[in-house]
């Protein structure tokens, strides 16, 4: 039997699977915060609004969004888990 594969980690390829949803400006955004890091989590695709990308850090306790205009949001208006 194998063991169970955690499915809460980023696999690099499911990142940039992500990173394909995002406009030039998050993307832009997701990078410099990449180099302090965060991590993206998900990417929210809510109906008839653009995608928001969901980064936490590197000790996982803090979330933020990377809003349309590549802003990144620590006090988003949804709640996260």
């Amino acid at each position: 039997m194998q063991p169970k594969r955690e499915r809460r980690k980023t696999d690099p390829s499911v990142t940039t699977e992500m990173e394909k949803q995002l406009n030039p400006a998050q993307l832009e955004s997701w990078r410099m915060m990449q180099t302090f890091g965060w991590q993206l989590r998900f990417v929210r695709r809510p109906l008839f609004q653009q995608p928001v990308a969901v980064i936490v850090n590197k000790a996982g306790e803090l979330h933020a969004v990377i809003e349309e205009d590549g802003k990144v949001n620590d006090k988003p208006d949804f709640k996260i888990r």
